[in-house]
């Protein structure tokens, strides 16, 4: 698999992020991705496994993938584009229905349709994204536009693939987002779960569950991946010392770093393998 970024902006509830010549042959496992994605079919054609359905794609089709759906290629070989958004801009930006494509489906449901309407958006999306400026309020936009197209038209052709009275609740999620901020903003603190939960008022078991439901990852694996997002970040700005931008960045041991990093980017982390890694955290974050 290779990736190429070609867009990604940051904002207090998450992130956008649009990818292309992302090529995907066999693969062995399965693999889960944060964020939820719409990916297109540029070339080729295939059978993905994407959680319990099998799914024969092929050039043109529009697939909508949740954060919480492993994925693999049985067989083909796609040449695919993709843009990514966390959950909790939708509610954020008054969008709540649109997550009834990613956590509101029925047992007809399929990942990969077929519409040239979508497929329209989708270019304007991607046109977007290329543009020499890309305008975060636009992309988000254009991404609602694209989903409530999408829920028609499931709505339209496939009546049962979606959940008619789907509840999202907005105050739990604007919760979850704060709370990812805050942990954004308090890197360097000795964060614990029962302090995020009191602090989002939910009980721990409640909190965790909603944080991985919405954010894509749990708590403790998000505050690592801050950490080392951080740490890379630092590092590509010359921080000479691994250890002292480590503990910088919010680590208390060597021990515990050494292996949070190698754990989420798979290397140890040698000043050539975290330049290599910044370029491409994409992938990884």
């Amino acid at each position: 698999m290779s990736a190429q970024i070609n867009y990604k902006i940051e904002s207090e509830t998450g992130t956008f992020v649009f990818s292309t010549n992302i090529e995907t042959g066999q693969m062995e496992r399965a693999c889960i991705y944060d964020g939820l994605t719409i990916s297109r079919v540029t070339r080729g054609s295939g059978v993905w496994q994407i959680g319990g359905e099998i799914c024969n794609v092929k050039t043109g089709d529009l697939i909508f993938l949740s954060n919480l759906e492993p994925r693999r290629v049985i067989s083909g070989f796609l040449g695919l584009e993709a843009f990514s958004i966390n959950a909790a801009i939708l509610p954020s930006a008054g969008a709540l229905e649109c997550l009834r494509v990613f956590y509101g489906r029925g047992q007809t449901f399929t990942h990969a349709i077929r519409s040239d309407e979508l497929l329209r958006i989708y270019q304007t999306i991607r046109e977007e994204s290329l543009s020499a400026s890309p305008s975060f309020v636009l992309l988000l936009a254009y991404a609602i536009e694209l989903l409530i197209g999408a829920n028609r038209h499931y709505d339209e052709r496939y009546p049962d693939a979606l959940e008619k009275n789907f509840r999202c609740d907005a105050i739990t999620v604007g919760a979850i987002a704060a709370s990812a901020a805050y942990i954004n903003e308090h890197l360097t603190a000795d964060l614990s779960v029962a302090e995020l939960a009191k602090l989002a008022g939910m009980s721990e078991g409640h909190y965790t569950r909603m944080f991985r439901k919405y954010v894509s990852v749990t708590p403790i694996d998000y505050i690592a991946r801050c950490r080392i997002k951080r740490f890379l970040s630092l590092m590509s700005e010359g921080k000479a010392n691994i250890l002292d931008t480590a503990f910088a960045c919010g680590f208390t041991s060597s021990s515990g770093f050494y292996k949070t990093f190698r754990r989420i980017c798979g290397r140890a982390p040698t000043a050539e393998a975290t330049e290599n890694i910044f370029q491409n955290q994409h992938l990884l974050l």
